[in-house]
């Protein structure tokens, strides 16, 4: 079964016709399968559409160097990737670290941990963030931190 994307660059543009198609994709994103995405499909678009000229967007411009080497290092064992080396002007930034929780009511209480060891070193509680990728994670972590 085909993405939509890609049913619909055939109707517009079958392969092989003269038309000419201009796409834009991220192989890596396909984290994103429940909405058709899969690492194959940039490769299956070049390979159809037989594409002359590719352009890699690798110019990261809102990460440091860190995450980003960090970022390059996982994608790059992921063997059907076209392949890219993200980067950036914007230096190297904070070095990661790593934390692997047993549980989510770990993993809060290590932020909550965290966030209170930065107060007592002198940052303003205003100037602490937490980012997650999921609303599910919000429950335990509120949680933490109101009790």
């Amino acid at each position: 079964h085909q993405p939509p994307a890609i049913r619909l660059a055939e109707d517009v543009a079958p392969p092989g016709s003269d038309q000419g198609v201009f796409a834009v994709g991220d192989d890596d994103q396909s984290i994103y399968a429940f909405r058709g995405a899969r690492v194959g499909n940039m490769a299956d678009f070049e390979r159809e559409y037989r594409v002359r000229r590719l352009i890699k967007l690798e110019q990261n411009y809102r990460s440091f160097g860190h995450i980003l080497d960090s970022a390059n290092e996982l994608i790059a064992h992921n063997s059907q990737r076209l392949g890219k080396n993200l980067r950036t002007d914007a230096g190297a930034g904070e070095p990661l670290r790593v934390f692997e929780a047993t549980s989510d009511f770990a993993e809060a209480q290590w932020f909550l941990d965290e966030a209170q060891q930065l107060h007592r070193g002198g940052l303003a509680r205003h100037e602490v963030a937490l980012l997650y990728r999921s609303n599910a994670q919000s429950r335990v972590i509120e949680s933490a931190l109101f009790n």
